[in-house]
């Protein structure tokens, strides 16, 4: 039957192998290409289920990211451009009390910036940003911005 009808192999005559075997593949040989074949497979549903793992993790990362977004943007906070001028202001008003600019006399009240410091410290104890080291960082860092340019 083999050898008169090589491509007919009727289901009663032959097993799933032999149906699906040509005359040149062993039996052996099939089921070992379809063993690497199943081990590829199952290889790429694993791929496929980590990427989709990987894409919903991302996809929740973004919508994380665009609630905070819209969250800062509700609460005001100033970007660059605003805290550039911010510290441009405070290091003018800074040389205006220090009479660094032409035609402008020192303050009476503030004999150094320390002084200065010390004295907004003590006035407005509880403000935010208003302690002697945030003041102390930010003086020099509004000098340094206003001298850059």
């Amino acid at each position: 039957m083999v050898k008169a009808f090589p491509n007919e192999r009727p289901a009663f005559l032959f097993d799933d192998i032999e149906r699906n075997t040509h005359t040149a593949i062993s039996a052996d040989a099939y089921r070992s290409l379809k063993a690497d074949r199943d081990a590829l497979q199952k290889r790429l549903d694993k791929g496929v289920e980590s990427y989709k793992a990987l894409r919903r993790e991302k996809e929740a990362i973004e919508k994380d990211r665009d609630a905070l977004k819209a969250k800062v943007d509700t609460l005001g906070v100033p970007g660059e451009r605003a805290e550039s001028t911010y510290q441009n202001i405070i290091a003018s008003l800074l040389d205006c009390i220090s009479g660094s600019i032409p035609g402008v006399e020192r303050h009476p009240s503030f004999d150094s910036e320390a002084k200065l410091i010390e004295t907004i410290d003590d006035y407005f104890r509880g403000y935010g940003g208003l302690s002697k080291s945030t003041l102390s960082r930010k003086f020099p860092d509004a000098k340094r911005a206003l001298q850059s340019r």
